[in-house]
């Protein structure tokens, strides 16, 4: 941190030193434009990661072109960390298990990451909840589940890369197992509000209803069941959301 200058590597210190006592383990950094904010969480990142075979940095930014530029500043000029730009839901797919080692940085915006709200995500997002749901709640992947979780009418590919076979080719080599375990655990822990009727709605345990969505969807045709298809959906990325970070 030679190129740090006094303020700069006090405010490194203080941080560090904050964040290994803190039990909150957060800190804020309050400063004016200019005056290095990112030099500094460079050198907390170099300071954190030191004497560690495996260090990742999870950087979340208003859009991904500020994102991409500050990412590569984040990475200590003596490390090859190259940004993984995509979204929380997916950051597992990014991790070569056993093989990495080193500083890995991961950036995001909050708009795909964190507010997901009932967004039904982009088409691999919904292929890795195929596949989690087949082999983590051993559900056989009817064209009913296809047909559900498609969500958008365009997609002319999807029963193909939609098929089991297809999504095993995808994801089982990238998936680990304690990544799709804690998946599992966070769904079958997860409560949903969903239509009852048009107005209507009912607190519900997730794992236990998305039988039930499914058969409505493919069933009728009521906004409301495309409502509960859409909640459901997002629901369950909250959850992917969620295990990717722990």
């Amino acid at each position: 941190m030679a190129e740090l200058r006094e303020f700069q590597k006090a405010a490194v210190d203080r941080i560090v030193s904050m964040l290994h006592s803190n039990s909150s383990g957060r800190y804020l950094l309050a400063d004016e434009v200019g005056l290095g904010k990112t030099l500094i969480a460079q050198g907390v990142v170099q300071r954190l990661s030191e004497g560690r075979r495996r260090f990742t940095v999870v950087y979340l930014c208003s859009n991904l072109e500020i994102a991409a530029q500050n990412a590569e500043k984040l990475a200590p000029s003596d490390t090859a960390a190259k940004p993984l730009k995509d979204r929380l839901t997916l950051m597992t797919l990014g991790i070569e298990q056993g093989r990495h080692s080193g500083l890995r940085i991961f950036s995001f915006t909050p708009g795909t990451s964190l507010e997901l709200g009932r967004s039904t995500g982009v088409k691999r997002e919904r292929r890795l909840l195929l596949y989690l749901i087949s082999q983590g709640l051993g559900k056989t992947l009817t064209a009913k589940w296809r047909e559900f979780f498609k969500c958008c009418p365009t997609i002319s590919d999807w029963e193909e890369t939609a098929s089991l076979p297809c999504l095993k080719t995808e994801f089982s080599q990238c998936v680990h197992l304690k990544f799709q375990s804690r998946w599992t655990n966070l769904v079958g822990q997860s409560y949903v509000k969903l239509f009852v009727d048009e107005k209507q709605q009912e607190r519900f345990r997730l794992a236990k209803v998305i039988d039930r969505c499914i058969d409505d969807y493919n069933q009728y045709s009521a906004a409301w069941i495309t409502r509960n298809r859409n909640i459901v959906v997002g629901e369950l990325r909250k959850a992917l959301a969620l295990a990717s970070l722990d």
